[in-house]
């Protein structure tokens, strides 16, 4: 009772932090660089550490004119100190800010990022320029970044695995269905004149967000930016023509690969984060699977004992919005006495149920009440570091449709009704993708020493309940690329 009191307590008080608190008398500003590089400044005062975030509009989704995974190659070269022959301060810069550089591709955006000690402000701005200053691209270096980005696509685990699967399944012959980093096939097909020809056209002042939280002002870091970023590209931003989403595929989607545990993912598509429903998303995906009292926690851990890992992901995405729920199983469980039961078709059924019975309407408001607060407590407890602040304000600047997004979030989730929930469950909830990873035979489980007799196909470990695949079968359901299908940068 008293930990959750305090917990309660500190949520309460980080509330106050996002709305403005005067206690902590935080502020937030916007402006326009010289150059058209979006400024947004939160001043935390007290704060020793400065965290500093590009965004640039740039993602997987903008890949209409070269191989998939062009960007994600393009991000990871920028970072990489021969591709700025003529800024001989890059690797200083690098080291002088204390090794606090990353990059991260995603969907819909490229965020680079710094985290440093405040008085080197001046430097991690200039570093932030310098990486979307025109590159040369060395032979030598892109297939390196080509070969690094393989060896990340052949080690997913088995969420990814899944999520691939399911992606998949839902948009045929989207973006979306590939890897943020492509394939094997793509990536071999990239050129030096794909990436150029997406730097010059994404990478422009116009379609840069520059997010800094720490110690100093709006001024101080307009000043430094200003100078900094006087090189970048002055184009306009251009603009985003996505194709309309294709119908789903079908399911279920089952897949055998090297990896020593299995996963069942059952998910559905859902509003976006620009789409005034997505709070009420936000609500269901808490209720299922927000924290220990979820359902999807007391369901398939508290009552069925099954899955090392189990929960719930709603995606962080502007146009493509889905909602997931999981698990992370071995494919049978010992029962004593030498015997080993089948668990995954337990694990679907009950994934499964759980987003029936929301889509059914079966929710009480204590439950929209306990996820609402859930929610809103676990949302102000991701402000705690000034560099999850700057991601925050970059993240709802560039898919959400403005910084404010970051301060409004709370109170929208408050406003979410019980009938705003049964509805939007009943519209998505009820059309459910199915997709489940095995792994190989050659790592399946053992009883006494040997392995368990094997049924025609995979998939086999199921039970009845599940069709029964041949290996013909599988191979015809699963592409070439099957391994190297999803690769998402943001944390699950």
């Amino acid at each position: 009772m008293v930990r959750s009191a305090l917990r309660q307590l500190l949520a309460g008080v980080l509330v106050l932090l996002l709305a403005g608190g005067t206690a902590l008398a935080q502020t937030t500003e916007r402006r326009v660089l010289s150059r058209g590089v979006t400024l947004i400044t939160r001043r935390a005062p007290g704060t020793k550490v400065l965290a500093a975030k590009l965004f640039v509009r740039c993602g997987a989704i903008d890949e209409t004119e070269c191989p998939a995974g062009t960007n994600y190659l393009l991000a990871r070269l920028l970072t990489d100190e021969s591709a700025h022959p003529l800024a001989k301060e890059f690797g200083y810069l690098r080291d002088e800010i204390g090794g606090g550089l990353s990059v991260s591709a995603a969907e819909e955006y490229t965020q680079f990022s710094c985290v440093t000690l405040r008085p080197n402000m001046a430097d991690a701005l200039n570093l932030l320029a310098y990486l979307v200053t025109e590159p040369r691209i060395k032979p030598s270096a892109l297939k390196d970044a080509k070969d690094a980005a393989a060896r990340e696509l052949q080690a997913r685990d088995a969420f990814e695995l899944a999520r691939d699967s399911f992606l998949a399944c839902q948009f045929p012959g989207a973006r979306w269905a590939l890897p943020v980093a492509g394939s094997e096939n793509t990536l071999s097909a990239i050129r030096e004149e794909h990436l150029m020809k997406l730097f010059h056209s994404r990478y422009v002042a116009g379609n840069m967000v520059l997010c800094v939280v720490g110690d100093v002002t709006a001024e101080q870091v307009a000043n430094v930016a200003d100078d900094a970023f006087r090189k970048v590209s002055a184009s306009r931003a251009p603009g985003r023509q996505l194709p309309p989403l294709p119908q789903p595929g079908q399911g279920p989607d089952v897949i055998e690969r090297d990896v020593p545990i299995g996963a069942v993912m059952v998910g559905c598509r859902a509003p976006g984060l620009m789409d005034a429903a997505y709070p009420a998303i936000a609500v269901a995906n808490a209720i299922l699977g927000g924290g220990k009292a979820s359902r999807i926690f007391t369901e398939l851990r508290d009552r069925l004992g099954i899955g090392y890992e189990v929960g719930t992901y709603l995606a962080p995405l502007a146009g493509a919005g889905y909602l997931l729920g999981y698990t992370i199983t071995e494919a049978s469980q010992d029962v004593g006495g030498g015997i080993r039961m089948p668990v995954l078709e337990m694990a679907r059924k009950g994934l499964s149920e759980q987003f029936q019975a929301l889509a059914d309407g079966g929710i009480s408001d204590a439950e929209v009440t306990r996820a609402k607060r859930y929610l809103v407590g676990s949302y102000a407890l991701r402000h705690q570091r000034a560099s999850d602040q700057a991601f925050l304000l970059g993240w709802w600047e560039v898919c959400g449709g403005g910084y404010q997004g970051d301060e409004t979030f709370p109170s929208r989730v408050e406003r979410v009704t019980k009938e705003d929930v049964v509805r939007l469950a009943k519209q998505f909830l009820s059309h459910l993708t199915v997709s489940v990873v095995l792994p190989e035979r050659s790592n399946a489980p053992t009883t006494n020493g040997q392995s368990q007799p094997s049924q025609s196909g995979p998939n086999a470990q199921y039970g009845r309940a599940w069709p029964q695949l041949t290996d013909q079968d599988m191979a015809a359901r699963t592409h070439p690329g099957a391994r190297t299908r999803w690769h998402l940068t943001s944390d699950r």
